[in-house]
């Protein structure tokens, strides 16, 4: 029996890391302070730090899958290639989660009793959608239930559409993710985004610029992160959408352009932090010892911080 293992050591990038530590520090800041504080008050923290997770994972993830893809054309069989990426996946993201739940359900039973089993099968986004609101201590686990739905769904994704027609899917997805938070959002319901179409296009941003940096696609290197200043423009971005002309548009067109913009721009600075940029400045932040370490563990962080406040 062939068996052929992706090295893995070659995909991690501590500058990553750094990046995941400015995401969960986002997430925190939105969870641990009132909306009307400093922190919060010009910025939509939350949002911001889980869309950088997103765009990481379809980075990240899309690489991994690449890379076995690449091995499936020379011989891995591709029940393998599933079973090892699942099996990692599992191994990474479930322990800590479980314990986690059952913890509260022998803790603190009537706070997670009539969601136990939603959560248990990471549905925890359609649970919230169906009720119309999600807010409390277990507010965060949306953003790991659509995670996990995007584990489920990539590989197969990857590994069965031909490679010439990968960049394509991508752009489609992206559409896809603008078209259904522009339909789905509507006032006295801003919840679009937290089904899985309405995020897709964070992690086909990401997967987009995963295939740019490994099959060196002139599209993606020539219009996307080649361009002079193309960092400068990527913060720009993210500072527009925050402006007081970009929250006076209405709803659905503010919630359909502003994950897509926010994505488009950590898409970049992902890449060049994956690719070590000449930025002095920027290389200095990302290679910070406190902010990898933090990243490292940016996990758990994520999983716990929102119990702090609550108990």
């Amino acid at each position: 029996m062939l068996i052929i293992v992706v090295n893995q050591s070659k995909l991690y990038f501590k500058q990553l890391d750094a990046l995941r530590a400015f995401a969960v520090i986002l997430v925190i800041i939105s969870h641990w302070f009132s909306s009307d504080h400093f922190l919060n008050r010009y910025s939509s923290n939350g949002s911001l730090g889980v869309t950088l997770f997103f765009v990481l994972s379809g980075f990240l993830i899309t690489s991994i899958l690449l890379r076995s893809k690449d091995l499936i054309a020379k011989g891995l069989p591709m029940p393998q290639a599933f079973k090892v990426f699942y099996i990692r996946r599992i191994l990474r993201i479930s322990p800590v989660y479980y314990f986690l739940i059952f913890i509260l359900l022998i803790f603190a039973p009537t706070l997670i009793k009539d969601s136990f089993f939603w959560h248990l099968s990471y549905f925890t986004n359609i649970f919230f959608w169906l009720k119309g609101i999600f807010s409390g201590p277990l507010s965060h686990f949306w953003s790991l239930a659509v995670e996990e739905q995007f584990y489920l769904v990539c590989p197969a994704f990857i590994f069965f559409i031909p490679k010439r027609f990968l960049i394509k899917s991508f752009l489609f997805g992206i559409c896809i993710g603008i078209s259904f938070r522009y339909f789905m959002v509507f006032p006295g319901n801003d919840m679009g985004r937290i089904l899985m179409p309405g995020s897709i296009d964070s992690f086909c941003i990401g997967a987009l610029f995963a295939y740019g940096r490994l099959n060196d696609s002139a599209l993606i290197n020539k219009y996307l992160t080649k361009i002079p200043f193309s960092l400068t423009i990527a913060f720009l971005f993210v500072f527009f959408v925050h402006t007081i002309f970009f929250n006076s548009l209405p709803a659905n067109i503010r919630s359909a352009l502003y994950f897509f913009l926010i994505s488009l721009s950590f898409g970049v600075i992902i890449d060049k932090a994956a690719g070590n940029s000449d930025n002095i400045l920027f290389n200095s932040i990302l290679n910070n010892r406190l902010l990898i370490y933090i990243g490292k563990i940016s996990y758990g962080l994520y999983l716990y911080h929102n119990f702090i406040p609550y108990f």
